[in-house]
């Protein structure tokens, strides 16, 4: 669990009106191919974008500005987010090779990540608010709960045709449960 200052998500040139910004450089969240990404854990990332997502911060619409400013990185942006999923749904502990796929295959765009990665992200980001016995600022404790991981032994046995296979990678983790269950 990570305790971090809540207030570092506000913007400091907007005072009083709570616009919420990254607290590292974007592309620190959205560009595979630079150092920035490197330099931060997966877990920052996701807990970064865990709570701007849960706070209703419209991803969708930023990534299209971020995009469009930078047409030549669209390609580490979907990168980033199919790596992003992938280690919700196996907690870091493995690839999810059905979002590599997609990936590869052209199967998967950045309009459909997007609201995908949102989806994975939302039942899994949890937070409280404390207060520190030293000071009276509100701290925030984020964490990520783990959901249960994908089964691609199950999917190998279910003989799915590539179509299929494909629409269940992008369904969600909560959908691919449901349906898995009823099989």
């Amino acid at each position: 669990m990570r305790t971090i200052r809540e207030q570092l998500y506000y913007s400091s040139n907007v005072v009083g009106e709570g616009h919420l910004k990254f607290p590292k450089q974007p592309k620190s969240y959205f560009e595979t191919s630079c150092s920035e990404w490197e330099s931060t854990s997966m877990e920052d990332k996701l807990l970064d974008l865990g709570y701007l997502v849960t706070h209703g911060f419209d991803l969708a619409k930023y990534i299209t500005d971020y995009i469009s400013d930078r047409p030549q990185n669209e390609s580490y942006t979907l990168s980033a987010f199919i790596e992003l999923i992938s280690y919700l749904r196996t907690q870091g502990d493995d690839q999810d090779y059905g979002m590599l796929i997609l990936k590869l295959s052209d199967k998967i765009t950045i309009a459909e990540a997007l609201p995908l990665f949102c989806e994975e992200i939302k039942p899994r980001y949890e937070q409280r608010n404390t207060f520190s016995k030293e000071t009276y600022e509100p701290l925030l404790e984020q964490q990520l709960k783990t959901m249960p991981a994908w089964d691609y032994h199950l999917l190998a046995e279910l003989k799915l045709t590539k179509k299929q296979y494909y629409n269940i990678f992008k369904m969600s983790t909560e959908e691919y449960l449901r349906r898995i269950n009823t099989i």
